[in-house]
């Protein structure tokens, strides 16, 4: 019995000791991230004390000997799309390796540069985009003045105006968001080649008789020549040319008048020429009354957000001039030409409708013409919830609501669910397993009303499944040239997925503006600057998963000069000196004088100044810090010294100087001079400027209580002059 006992507890003893030295690494999970993200590591290690992290690809560790790591991929990875990454002991016998998945960025194809013809009174360009990924979301946006009909959907028309004529050439930008990479933009040029337009400085001219009348025109846009033709019988002296003489025919003016017609013949480019008269009159006498054509009532699309209506004025006879005006709430681009844009407003929109007349008069005589604009309202769209979540396989539900023409639509997935009913504005939508393992989808909303000049619109919004724990990125570290009196740092998260919330938190003593907001400002105190460096952490939640990014704010103190003594005084010729304390992020500097004198040493904090000859009154001793590095740069300070005229024997002093012995000392200090001294006024200071007490053992200074240290004897004679040295005490 005593044998099988012993043997089982050499067997238990045996196996608890192989137990003990088992060894394992565990480098953790499979991951996939986006490009620009970095691959946060938690490895696990049993029995093994030293570790370190290899890679297939080219990136980099931030701790390539601890466990938990971050690895950044580098470009070559991210082009891969791969890497492993593997953790092993130092004696390469243990190791465990992971695989990194790195996705591939979508790509957007704004379309071609565009060359159009520009009209002063604005128009339209039609654009598409094309993206590698239909669950991108796109945003077009422009360096000019004009807008989108929708700036979220692929094919949207930019609607230019006279500003972005006069610019010539814009931008427009097509963003993408989505598949993992942010902010892809492609960029589309458009050339707006002013549309050629005619002004007649003299819209009518008459002459009586057979005398030439002159035809004048000016050109803008896209124009630089033309010809004149006549309705009449007569010629031009010059046709080509804008200002040309007419010589009438006896029918021209046996018939009263005649149109004068100039036709721009610039071929190049995609502007047609363009045409306009004048009116001739002879015998003007007989002028009929004239009257004026508009055209016919019209139907256009009214945007909310305003737009504007071309409008030509056609009359039968010369008119003295012209006057348009509306029953709307809009105003016309010139209220006194042939040619003119009404520019309506929401509240023309609205109403539905608007009245438009011209009227024209002539010696008294007038007439009017007018039509009605119908504007129907351009169909947009609002999405009451643009994000919608549900866990599992249980539908969501789509809910869009309809303004302006429109009442009815169809929904589409970017997914492969289906709908309970695609044709209503609020119906379920049931996803199928490949939306839920993908995780969102786009559900599209597209107004189906045919008639009219409105046209269908999209948009759109979105639905996720399993919803994945949002990552959060604030930035990296910050360097500051921070204020000893406190200050203000911005900070900006931005998320890959949707988050519900964040916090912002800090191992400082400052505060936040809202730490609950994703643009926020941290207020660091006095003492984040002592500590010159602080942590600043943003913490994200989803559903109730957590992610948290970090960063470090080095707080470089703004240097500050003290200079102990201010303001210091000597007799004529005497040297004074020079002392200044650094603070903050200065360590040294360089003194300079408005005086005529001389450092014994300009690089040191504590220097004696020599003046220069005759230097008499007071001189300013500047110090300005000399280190160039970080974000604070230099500063400046500066102390006074004056010179005086003292007495003949504080002069003769001030020549002999005033000696000490022994310096250094360890127990007294015996002052050697021909000036009387007033010892009730002499002092001793440490460099500081603090006073210290001490004793007169008859003319010597007892400073045997004083520390060990460098002081500053201060010897003020009874004529005032003042001296001051530097000792040593032992």
């Amino acid at each position: 019995m005593k044998k099988i006992l012993l043997s089982a507890f050499i067997f238990f003893a045996i196996t608890s000791n192989s137990l003990a030295q088992v060894r394992k690494l565990n480098a953790g999970e499979d991951q996939t991230i986006s490009p620009g993200e970095v691959a946060h590591l938690k490895g696990k290690a049993t029995n093994v004390k030293a570790y370190t992290w290899t890679t297939s690809g080219s990136g980099k560790f931030s701790k390539k000997h601890a466990l938990v790591t971050d690895y950044i991929p580098s470009k070559r990875d991210i082009k891969r799309g791969k890497a492993n990454l593997t953790l092993s002991s130092r004696d390469k016998k243990i190791r465990d390796t992971m695989k990194l998945n790195i996705k591939k960025c979508g790509t957007v194809n704004a379309g071609d540069d565009v060359v159009a013809c520009g009209y002063q009174w604005g128009g339209e360009i039609p654009l598409t985009a094309i993206v590698s990924n239909n669950t991108d979301s796109i945003t077009w946006s422009t360096n000019g003045y004009g807008g989108f009909d929708n700036p979220n959907a692929y094919s949207t028309t930019y609607y230019y105006d006279a500003s972005d004529v006069n610019l010539a050439v814009i931008e427009v930008y097509a963003t993408i968001n989505g598949s993992g990479c942010n902010g892809r933009t492609d960029t589309v040029q458009i050339n707006l080649q002013a549309a050629p337009h005619l002004e007649f400085p003299e819209p009518y001219v008459q002459q009586m008789g057979t005398e030439p009348v002159y035809a004048n025109v000016y050109l803008y846009g896209y124009a630089s020549e033309g010809t004149w033709t006549t309705s009449g019988s007569g010629y031009f002296e010059n046709p080509g040319s804008t200002f040309s003489a007419y010589y009438p025919s006896a029918n021209d003016v046996a018939n009263g008048c005649v149109e004068m017609i100039f036709t721009t013949n610039d071929p190049d480019g995609p502007c047609t020429p363009t045409s306009g008269s004048m009116t001739a009159c002879f015998n003007p006498i007989s002028l009929p009354c004239p009257t004026v054509d508009i055209g016919g009532d019209r139907v256009e699309c009214g945007y909310l957000s305003g737009g504007g209506i071309n409008l030509e004025a056609s009359i039968s006879d010369y008119v003295e001039s012209i006057t348009w005006s509306s029953s709307g709430n809009g105003g016309f681009s010139d209220a006194n030409a042939f040619s003119t844009t009404y520019y309506y407003d929401a509240t023309d929109v609205n109403n539905a409708s608007v009245q438009i007349y011209a009227t024209v008069s002539n010696s008294g005589c007038s007439s009017s013409a007018g039509i009605v604009v119908n504007l129907q309202s351009a169909p947009h769209l609002e999405f009451p919830e643009p994000y919608v979540y549900q866990n599992g396989s249980e539908p969501v539900y789509a809910n869009v609501y309809l303004y302006g023409y429109a009442s009815s639509g169809t929904w589409t997935s970017s997914g492969t669910g289906t709908f309970e009913n695609s044709n209503s504005t609020y119906s379920a939508y049931y996803p199928s397993a490949e939306d839920a393992l993908y995780g969102c989808v786009q559900l599209t909303f597209t107004t189906n009303d045919p008639d009219g000049p409105c046209g269908p619109t999209s948009g759109s919004m979105t639905a996720c499944f399993n919803q994945v724990c949002p990552e959060v990125n604030i930035g990296d570290d910050i360097v500051e040239c921070a204020s000893s009196a406190g200050g203000e740092i911005y900070l900006q998260a931005t998320t890959t997925t949707y988050a519900e919330s964040i916090t912002w938190s800090t191992n400082g003593a400052g505060s936040f503006s809202d730490p609950n907001a994703f643009t926020t400002t941290y207020q660091y105190d006095p003492s984040d600057v002592n500590n010159a460096f602080i942590e600043i952490y943003a913490t994200v939640s989803s559903f109730g998963c957590y992610n948290s990014d970090n960063l470090m704010i080095h707080l470089q103190a703004t240097p500050e000069l003290v200079f102990p003594e201010p303001n210091v005084y000597t007799c004529a010729g005497g040297a004074v000196y020079a002392n200044v304390y650094l603070y903050g992020y200065a360590s040294s500097g360089t003194w300079t004088t408005s005086g005529t004198g001389t450092f014994q040493d300009p690089n040191s904090t504590y220097t004696a100044y020599y003046p220069g000859i005759d230097e008499i009154g007071c001189t300013t001793l500047i110090f300005t810090s000399n280190d160039p590095e970080g974000p604070c740069g230099s500063t400046s300070g500066y102390m006074e010294a004056c010179f005086e005229e003292c007495s003949s024997a504080a002069a003769r002093a001030n020549v002999l100087e005033v000696e000490l012995h022994p310096n250094p000392t360890t127990d007294k200090l015996e002052l050697k001079t021909d000036v009387v001294i007033d010892k009730s006024k002499t002092y001793i200071t440490n460099l500081v400027g603090n006073r210290i007490d001490f004793r007169w053992n008859g003319n010597d200074i007892n400073v045997s209580t004083l520390q060990p240290g460098n002081y500053l004897l201060h010897v003020i004679s009874l004529e005032g002059g003042l001296y001051t040295l530097r000792f040593i005490k032992l």
